[in-house]
């Protein structure tokens, strides 16, 4: 055996045999932070400023925009936002891992019986709608707390959802290469 061989430490939560060493390369720490910031930077930015400007530019009054009511209320912009994306980054982030993993670079790989397309919708959609509920559950709480007719400033509420958008897309990428990267079969190479 060579030494390489030697040093592999096989991690897995199902015991399934790992490929042959020269099946699998490892990904070496620059190019998986690479990856990682890349796509941090994709998610943050693109959601930051369309998730701020658009609803800003969409408000009727932008000095006056109620929680619930009218046509260009908060919620219109919201919602769908606490929705959509946790299920396209959830979608996004397991097909660019799943790349890596078929190209065998990711340094894991996902086990034979792992049902992927499972895994995805499961994901996605469980993430989409507790977000969702517990976006709309605040709301509420805000809706009852205020007193009735109290609106909010359009600029500070549509810099907020920006940021909001930002921060829920990144949690979700990372949740979801940390869920994968648990459920994959993981090669240490010494």
């Amino acid at each position: 055996m060579n030494k390489i061989e030697d040093n592999i430490q096989e991690v897995t939560l199902w015991n399934v045999p790992l490929p042959a060493p020269a099946e699998v390369m490892v990904l070496d720490r620059r190019t998986w932070k690479r990856f990682v910031w890349k796509n941090i930077c994709i998610y943050a930015a693109t959601n930051v400023f369309f998730n701020s400007v658009v609803p800003y530019h969409s408000f009727e009054q932008p000095e006056a925009v109620s929680l619930f009511q009218g046509t260009y209320c908060i919620a219109r912009f919201l919602l769908p936002l606490a929705f959509f994306i946790p299920l396209l980054v959830t979608i996004d982030t397991s097909n660019k891992i799943r790349t890596l993993f078929r190209k065998k670079v990711a340094g894991f790989s996902l086990p034979e019986q792992f049902r992927f397309k499972q895994f995805l919708w499961k994901q996605s959609l469980l993430n989409a709608c507790l977000t969702f509920l517990l976006t709309l559950c605040v709301m509420a709480v805000l809706q009852f707390a205020m007193p009735a007719g109290y609106t909010y400033n359009g600029f500070w509420v549509s810099g907020l959802m920006g940021i909001y958008a930002g921060a829920v897309a990144l949690y979700f990428m990372h949740r979801t290469i940390g869920q994968l990267r648990a459920a994959a079969v993981i090669r240490v190479g010494g």
